[in-house]
Order: structure tokens, then C-alpha cells, then sequence
């Protein structure tokens, strides 16, 4: 219940929403990951399902259950366009604004395991940024409008694209 209010305190001035895509991804998850998914809750997760499904096509953006979202993540501009791939891991406090994309290494060339970012506490990841692969991202970094990251950095960092010439 707690982190339904820090949801709604955190993310109603994005828009309510945003607040209720949130809420149906907290139920969302709570029933999957219920023991109960198959039998007691099965009409709940499928209600959840097709919210889900609704919302992502009005947003145009993909938070699917399996992702771990922190709590008090804050998406100051809406969902629109935020993509956040399926095993990816959030953690508290982050703050994330719009077409962000937060995905796996499915479909690189590497035939290694299927990785997701981890994304540490209290990160702000700016328009635009892509967070790709199985890297890691430490406290308090801030990733810039713009920025694509491919290797882990650690905590307290900054990144941003490079500015182009001027010739």
C-alpha cells in the first residue's frame, strides 16, 4: 500500500495516467508473482494483461511485469515512449523521462545469455537516453538527453553524448 501513495505523490503531476498505468503494473506484479496466478487470481492478471496492453498502445511506451521497478521511481514526463525491457532491474528513486529505452542484448551477433541493465538507486536518465545490454549503473549517476550506454560505469557518474564540431 505504501508504494501505491508514493506512486500517485511522486508521479500525478505526469498525469493521472501515468499514476494508473502505474498502479496496474503494481497490481500487475504482485500477481505475477503470486503463487495464486493460475487459479484465484488468473481473472485479475488478465485484466491487468489487457489494461496493460491498452495503455502501452495509447503511451506508446512497454513496461511488462516481469520488470523490477524500485519504488518511488519517478517518470516526470509520462510514459510516452519509455520502452524497459523485460528482466531489467530499477531501483529506488530513479528518475526516468520520456522515450527512454531500457533493453536487452536480444538480437546482438554475441550468442551469449540474454542480459538486461541494473539500474542502481537514485539515477536520473535523461530524454532520449538508450541504457542497452547487460550493464550496470551505479548510484546517483545521471546519463544525459541523448546518451547510449553499452559498458557499466560506476557510482556518482555522468553521461553524456559527445558534442559534434562545428566547422
Amino acid at each position: 500500500m505504501k508504494v501505491f501513495l508514493i506512486d500517485i505523490q511522486k508521479n500525478y503531476s505526469s498525469g493521472i495516467m501515468t499514476v494508473v498505468f502505474l498502479m496496474n503494473y503494481r497490481v500487475g506484479r504482485y500477481v505475477f508473482l503470486s503463487r495464486y496466478k493460475k487459479t484465484l487470481l488468473f481473472p485479475v492478471y488478465m485484466m491487468c494483461k489487457f489494461n496493460s496492453r491498452i495503455l502501452s498502445f495509447l503511451f506508446g511506451c512497454y513496461l511488462p511485469f516481469s520488470t523490477q521497478l524500485g519504488c518511488s521511481v519517478t517518470f516526470l514526463h509520462g510514459l510516452h515512449g519509455v520502452f524497459i525491457s523485460s528482466r531489467a532491474k530499477i531501483g529506488d528513486g530513479c528518475t526516468i523521462l520520456h522515450h527512454v529505452t531500457i533493453g536487452s542484448n536480444v538480437g546482438s551477433k554475441k550468442k551469449t545469455e540474454f542480459l538486461s541493465p541494473n539500474i542502481g538507486e537514485n539515477v536520473f536518465i535523461g530524454v532520449g537516453a538508450k541504457v542497452i545490454g547487460g550493464v550496470s549503473v551505479g548510484e546517483f549517476s545521471m546519463l544525459g538527453a541523448g546518451s547510449v550506454l553499452c559498458k557499466s560505469v560506476p557510482a556518482y557518474s555522468r553521461v553524456y553524448p559527445p558534442i559534434p564540431e562545428i566547422k
